[in-house]
């Protein structure tokens, strides 16, 4: 049996309360005690007789016979009622047993709810309507807790009590939680003069249950005998408290939730305003304002909606100020229902006989054969969980649609969690046939309610169909959630423990034993902890047999103290060495795991863009009218590729992607697109995304400098890292950073001054929240809002809170996304109402933290096999999306103007086989300006000395490489050339040895850097350092790698290695064909070691 037929056999089960065991049982127990209340009867006319008799004679003997009489009546009962007892007692437990199953029945189907909602991809509707479903099994859930008490408290105190006292039976029990008993989340009304701060509630003529009210000031102005809903919440031993906070709440939340409510702003939490009706505190996020560019101030009174909850109130409850948004369920309205006349009278006779014409049950809506390739022709429509049927869609001659009803179902027909359905606040319009055939009444409304359904049904069914998109984006969160779990873990602590002691006493905070242990190495860890941590801010942990215990130093760290069950024994096994973490915040990870849950939950800007990016064969070309009427940069509409990618950029409303090989002009692309679209959209709000630094700042350059500028600077803003601003910001983008802006708004607060006290008040509660450190992200969410462009790296937007999550951007560019992750890159797409992937597959992959290739730090074995685990790290978001993109919503730039043709050609046969990578006009006319010809090999084949070592815990490196490099340089310089080199490693450690030589000889207007940190970057000169020149690695397998670096020059590439070590990656490498292609293409300089001996002549003697 599938979950969903398990779900639906066993909610149906919890809902109808009554089993057939229950029955028998019931009918079986009528029986006994009929035949009790008989024999009762003749025991009691036995006693009147006997009474009789007694009154006849005052005689004390006689008496004690009356006493003695009743003690025996009363064994006799005992006697004759035992089984009858026995049988109801039994019953009690039956009934607690089967109560207690369905309970846990219903712990399970939580937990594949909680586990379908944790791995299975939704649109935000389907989300919500979960959301839904999954609060009415909790309140079921409570209502069988408190039937569980009802009926051991019968027992205790009714039927043992009963018995023992008199040897009869007490009234039977209730076969269901009596309707006046309180549960956890019970919404109840009582007239405001019955209700006390502590009292009692009857439940039946035996039983009643003790209360405590704490709120009844929330009632002081209701009318003494007005009904009041007030909230129960189950206290200690099935006491219970009743909240008037509470009810009022949940009664609006259920019956008014467009009426709303006052409450008072109370404090600022992050990114949240935590507000107070009387003392139940609410959370209203700001992007939940009416207007989140203004925030309210502390003490400010304003109408809020209710937005999301838990039946009993358990956690804090969210609102909105947006009344539109203040429904779990979307509100519809009144839809026509036609029913034919041979049909009505079914229908209606139903409807009453189940009491169902007026309830605040919603209407749950799905397709009749979710196999159907239309979806919303044949619909069920359910009323709760209580009444299922199914409607045809129907149109007359005029094309006019409209709802026909056809049967009413059973209930194997019931919705179930992982159908395909939405929640829906409705009310029908029941029209017969031949009335409705002459009105023309809601039918505008009606054609939006087919238009909303069918849309929400067809992504629900791509999403479903999507099985290797949800596959994909699942093994993403899990994969992140195991390395945020490495990257807590700080770098340790090496504590030698001298001591230990358990302390007598408990930590009265957790409650926790607490252990206090000596450090023999004091002194060093205190420095340790001076230098780099804050002792009292910092959490620190350590790691036992996979448990993780608190732990805290002292003031001068001599001592460690322990919180936990710690086991002493495990010092032994460590040699009295322990581990000390201190708790990393892994900001950028948290920011990747939040993004994929929002996408998981379908709460994206654009719905649509879920569906598209969990299949990319879903794309499709949705034309939103725009054209392009000028171009800004004449040279685009010159070129072919460039021109088709802007105009179909700005033409497609959700989704366009651009391959954009090197040199084929990406940034001139981007900059266009932005023109374009605040040519059209002055007012609209972009987010401009890279994941280099100079890729950002090359557009921005260009909108900031440019003659015709479509938008002021004072618009934009640059958000970028501490280390960014510090060194590398451009002078240009100095003044848009977004720390110059804050600055400068904090400094525009303060100085100016109101003479208007309340005015003046709110200046300096703004003030102080502007300089508060914890409201980083409000201060943030507030600077961007009042930008219309902003630029940003993704490594920007991941470690700085900056308030992102608030905003939504009409259009989002993400430049580089071939080197994004999935996590980074759905951070702005999920944000975005249009988005645009600008990237290329064929150079660098993402870069992946090395932790998740050793098991020992992020065990992946469960999520990943080992054969497929470097080919799903490595491969790209962009890659994978692009591939299977349809041609409408995708191009390449297939021109190149970077490169020398010798070098463009090369790039192109051997990373751009199918697609071509044709070469520019002029680059047939860049000269080599060292050398002969633009693409050069210094071949290291003859020199024993040029080979690689390894250090300890690090990667290769080549000294003799950084001896080559230092003489390559300067012999560059002898011939006159002054402007910027840039050297090109594979490996950092080979950069840092490279540094080490550049520092050492003074070498000025050099930049080293690895690969990856080059992408996006170009030079006139580049030098290619190999390193390795014996042992075989995966690493020169990768061909993007080899595309990035020979693919950044503007005139000429220096490769330094071995071509016999090119070689002997056999005919089909890629480093193998490069070497063919040098000695047929370029020039083979051989290298000798008398570098010295004849400086006069230095090429020959060096490079010949």
């Amino acid at each position: 049996m599938g979950f969903g037929s398990w779900v639906r056999e066993k909610w149906n089960n919890i809902k109808s309360w009554f089993s057939e065991r229950e029955e028998r049982r019931r009918n079986r127990l009528r029986e006994q005690y009929y035949r009790y209340e008989r024999q009762k009867m003749e025991e009691l006319s036995s006693i009147y007789n006997y009474r009789n008799n007694a009154f006849s004679s005052i005689d004390n003997e006689y008496r004690e016979a009356e006493q003695e009489q009743k003690r025996q009546l009363i064994e006799r009962r005992k006697e004759i009622n035992k089984s009858i007892y026995n049988n109801i007692a039994e019953m009690v437990q039956e009934q607690i047993d089967d109560n207690d199953e369905l309970i846990k029945e219903i712990h399970e189907i939580l937990g594949e709810i909680k586990n379908v909602s944790k791995v299975q991809q939704n649109t935000y509707i389907r989300a919500k309507s979960i959301e839904r479903l999954r609060d009415d099994i909790y309140e079921t859930m409570a209502k069988l807790n408190a039937y569980k008490y009802y009926l051991k408290n019968y027992k205790k105190r009714r039927l043992d009590y009963v018995y023992d006292k008199s040897g009869e039976i007490a009234e039977m029990f209730e076969f269901k939680l009596p309707e006046n008993s309180l549960y956890d989340g019970k919404l109840i009304y009582i007239k405001k003069c019955l209700l006390n701060s502590n009292g009692t509630l009857k439940i039946n003529e035996s039983m009643d249950t003790k209360y405590s009210c704490k709120d009844l000031e929330a009632i002081n102005d209701f009318d003494e005998n007005a009904d009041v809903a007030v909230m129960s919440t189950k206290g200690e031993s099935y006491t219970y408290e009743l909240s008037c906070t509470k009810g009022l709440f949940k009664s609006m939340a259920i019956y008014q939730p467009r009426v709303g409510i006052e409450a008072v702003v109370d404090r600022y939490e992050n990114r949240n305003i935590i507000l107070k009706y009387y003392n139940l505190e609410l959370c209203l996020q700001k992007k939940n304002l009416s207007n989140p560019r203004k925030i309210p101030p502390r003490g400010a009174q304003i109408r809020v909606y209710p937005y999301r909850y838990k039946s009993n109130l358990s956690t804090i409850p969210e609102v909105t100020e947006k009344v539109e948004h203040s429904l779990n369920s979307i509100n519809i309205g009144t839809i026509p229902l036609i029913i034919p006349n041979n049909k009505i009278t079914e229908f209606l006779s139903f409807i009453k006989k189940n009491n169902l014409e007026e309830t605040d049950l919603e209407w749950k809506i799905s397709p009749y054969d979710e196999n159907a390739l239309i979806l919303d022709k044949e619909l069920k429509f359910q009323l709760g969980n209580q009444f299922v049927f199914k409607v045809l869609m129907d149109n007359k001659n005029d094309n006019q649609n409209y709802l026909r009803y056809d049967e009413i179902l059973d209930n194997k027909h019931l919705i179930k969690a992982e159908d395909i359905f939405i929640d829906l606040d409705m009310n029908f319009k029941i029209y017969p046939e031949k009335a409705f055939l002459d009105s023309m009444e809601l039918q505008e409304k009606f054609e939006d309610f087919i238009l909303f359904i069918n849309n929400e049904f067809s992504e629900q069914k791509n999403i479903r169909e999507s099985i290797e998109g949800v596959a994909y984006y699942n093994k993403w969160a899990e994969i992140t959630n195991k390395l945020i779990e490495y990257l807590y873990k700080g770098k340790p602590l090496k504590c030698d423990i001298l001591s230990i002691d358990i302390l007598e006493r408990k930590d009265y905070k957790s409650g926790l034993t607490v252990f206090k242990a000596e450090l023999d190495n004091a002194d060093e860890i205190l420095k340790i902890l001076d230098a780099h941590y804050d002792n009292r801010a910092t959490e620190y942990f350590i790691e036992c047999d996979k448990n993780r215990y608190v732990v805290e130093f002292s003031k001068d760290a001599s001592f460690i103290y322990i919180y936990g069950e710690f086991k002493m024994e495990y010092l032994e096994s460590c040699s009295y060495k322990l581990n000390v973490h201190p708790k990393a915040f892994p900001y950028p990870e948290i920011m990747q795991k939040n993004a994929l849950n929002v996408f998981r939950e379908g709460r994206l800007a654009n719905g649509k863009l879920k569906t598209f990016l969990l299949d990319g064969t879903k794309i499709e070309y949705s034309y939103n009218g725009d054209t392009v009427e000028k171009f800004f940069d004449k040279d685009i509409e010159k070129n072919k590729a460039q021109k088709e990618a802007v105009l179909n950029a700005i033409g497609e409303k959700n989704i366009f992607m651009i391959q954009g090989p090197p040199g084929t002009g990406k940034t001139k692309v981007i900059k266009e697109i932005i023109k374009q679209h605040l040519y059209k959209y002055p007012y609209d709000k972009i987010l401009m995304v890279s994941q280099a630094n100079i890729a950002v700042d090359n557009v921005l350059k260009g909108l900031v400098e440019g003659e015709e500028s479509l938008i002021d600077k004072e618009n934009i803003i640059r958000c970028g890292t501490d280390k960014y601003n510090k060194n590398d910001a451009p002078d240009c983008i100095k003044p848009i950073l977004f720390e110059t802006k804050k600055s400068e708004y904090i400094k525009a607060v303060k100085e100016t001054k109101f003479l208007n006290k309340e005015k003046e008040d709110d200046r300096l509660e703004w003030l102080n929240i502007l300089e508060d450190p914890n409201e980083a992200s409000l201060v943030g969410e507030c600077i961007l809002k009042n930008n219309q462009l902003i630029g940003a790296t993704c490594v920007g937007l991941e470690k700085k809170k900056l308030g992102l999550n608030e905003l939504i951007f009409d259009l989002v560019i993400i430049d580089e996304a071939g080197k994004t992750l999935p996590g980074e890159i759905l951070i702005p797409i999920n944000r975005a109402k249009k988005v645009i992937l600008v990237g290329d597959h064929k150079q660098l992959p993402p870069v992946v933290n090395p932790a998740l290739y050793d098991d020992d730090k992020c065990d992946t074995k469960e999520i990943l096999e080992d054969d497929e685990k470097d080919d799903f790290l490595n491969e790209s978001f962009f890659k994978r999306l692009y591939e299977s993109c349809p041609d409408s919503n995708k191009v390449m730039l297939n021109i190149q103007f970077r490169m020398p043709t010798s070098i463009g050609t090369m790039i192109s046969k051997l990373f751009y086989k199918e697609e071509k990578l044709l070469n520019g006009n002029g680059t047939e006319n860049k000269e080599p300006i060292i050398f002969d010809k633009n693409l050069n090999i210094v071949d290291m084949s003859k020199i024993k000395s040029y080979r690689e070592r390894k250090d300890i815990n690090s990667g290769p490196y080549n000294e003799k490489e950084c001896m080559v490099v230092n003489e390559l340089i300067k012999y560059i310089r002898s011939r006159g050339y002054n402007d910027r080199i840039v050297v090109i490693t594979p490996y950092k450690n080979q950069k840092r040895h490279l540094n080490e030589i550049k520092e050492k000889n003074n070498l000025k207007k050099v930049e080293i850097n690895t690969i990856d940190a080059f992408q996006g970057d170009e030079e006139k000169i580049i030098i290619y350092c190999t390193t390795r020149a014996y042992t075989q690695t995966d690493y020169f397998s990768y061909a993007s790698r080899l595309n990035v670096a020979l693919s950044r020059a503007q005139n000429e590439v220096v490769i330094i290695g071995s071509l016999k070590y090119f070689e002997s990656y056999g005919e089909d490498s890629n480093l193998y064909k490069i070497g063919k292609y040098i000695k047929n293409e370029g020039k083979i300089l051989e290298y000798h070691n008398n570098l010295f001996e004849d400086e006069d002549n230095y090429e020959k003697t060096i490079f010949l």
